[in-house]
């Protein structure tokens, strides 16, 4: 995410619009979805730092529709102000799936630049 204090939204997709690897062009960051160029086994991890300000915020990875992993950053307490939250999952994909990164419930306000991210790989291509 290229700005910090990013309001994320109620239902669409986190926009993650500065990209530093993107192979194969299949992550869109207009949209801020993923779609498999082929089917297999794939990995994806994000990471997000609540905003100093904002109520706790539970966001995850999803699958066509389906949350598959879910982080909790809280952002309360004098001491926990920039709680981070993360989700690793390992999922199998046919061609053409989305994968995005989702607000679940909670706050909508999260820091970006290098505190919020997502990343994905393929681990094995089905033959």
């Amino acid at each position: 995410m290229s700005r910090y204090k990013i309001n994320v939204g109620d239902n669409g997709p986190f926009i993650f619009d500065h990209v530093i690897t993107n192979i194969g062009d299949s992550y869109n960051n207009n949209s801020g979805i993923f779609v498999a160029p082929c089917d297999g086994v794939y990995v994806f991890y994000f990471i997000m730092c609540n905003d100093d300000s904002a109520a706790t915020i539970n966001a995850g990875i999803v699958k066509d529709g389906e949350m598959l992993a879910v982080g909790t950053s809280d952002g309360l307490g004098a001491y926990n102000r920039f709680d981070d939250g993360s989700a690793l999952v390992t999922t199998r994909l046919k061609e053409g799936d989305h994968i995005y990164v989702k607000r679940r419930s909670g706050g909508a306000r999260v820091y970006g630049g290098v505190y919020t991210n997502f990343s994905g790989f393929l681990l094995a291509a089905d033959v």
